[in-house]
């Protein structure tokens, strides 16, 4: 009985995350100004990153040819399968660093941008104004924090990448973990500046997020598809920063920060208590 109740909790969590996102759409359309400021810094990074995501796509059947080198010689129904699963890993592994890149470049060639979104939304809410700082310091940090997130990705990609060989489960399996994974590193990105108003650096974000997990993966996810679309990082990034804002007021409303304090202290290590 209590799985059942804690499979359903979980559910409703994450579709109220998917459901932020669509409230969040709503959010800026009532705001057209700040929504139209917020899509130039996504303008900017899809230009400095289109020549790299350009490269992939165009070299792909080379890339593919080179991983695949060690099928030659087998059999044609053998080679076929390792080349879609070449396809596969690569365009996940692509997939899944283009968005954190573009999401880390756009939040710091656009922190004046997203700061008044977030600042804004946290003002309604009549959220108190946090430790002082400067542009040149929050540039700084989000660098820092951007850095280690995509040492992560690094690795995590990796590992999917490879995976992305085995076949069907590279098939199936893996793209469902990319999407979750990637969905989760674009909260931790998002989150950055509504947490650091609140005075938490990255090791307290992460640990508040992991306590709403399902809720923090119901929007990334969310937001992840969507920028898979053309032009969709673009379009709903001004919306990701404002989804991203109200889901750190609702997270920071439903655990105190005392409980932030004692996670980040030596049992830092044991499971997020579940509010």
């Amino acid at each position: 009985m209590r799985v059942t109740e804690s499979a359903l909790t979980t559910t409703r969590e994450f579709f109220d995350g998917v459901a932020l996102f669509f409230r969040s759409i709503g959010v800026m359309a009532h705001r057209p100004r700040l929504y139209l400021l917020g899509i130039i810094p996504g303008v900017i990074s899809v230009l400095i990153l289109a020549a790299a995501i350009a490269s992939v796509a165009l070299g792909l059947d080379a890339e593919v040819r080179v991983l695949t080198g060690f099928a030659h010689g087998w059999a044609p129904w053998l080679r076929s399968t390792v080349d879609i699963a070449a396809r596969v890993a690569v365009v996940g592994l692509s997939v899944l660093i283009s968005i954190w890149a573009f999401t880390s470049l756009a939040l710091l060639v656009g922190q004046p941008f997203f700061e008044r979104i977030s600042s804004g939304l946290d003002d309604e809410a009549g959220v108190p104004d946090g430790p002082p700082s400067t542009l040149w310091n929050d540039l700084l940090t989000g660098l820092r924090e951007a850095l280690r997130v995509g040492a992560l990705v690094a690795v995590v990609g990796l590992g999917l990448f490879i995976a992305g060989f085995i076949p069907l489960v590279g098939q199936t399996v893996v793209p469902v973990i990319v999407a979750l994974f990637g969905g989760w590193t674009l909260m931790v990105e998002l989150t950055g500046t509504p947490f650091a108003r609140r005075g938490l650096a990255l090791t307290q974000r992460r640990i508040r997020l992991r306590q709403h997990r399902a809720r923090v993966l119901g929007l990334g996810v969310a937001l992840f598809l969507v920028f898979l679309i053309p032009l969709g990082a673009v379009l709903f990034m001004p919306v990701a920063v404002a989804a991203a804002t109200v889901l750190t007021q609702q997270i920071t409303a439903l655990t105190g920060r005392d409980d932030i304090d004692v996670a980040a202290g030596p049992s830092a290590g044991a499971p997020p208590q579940q509010h």
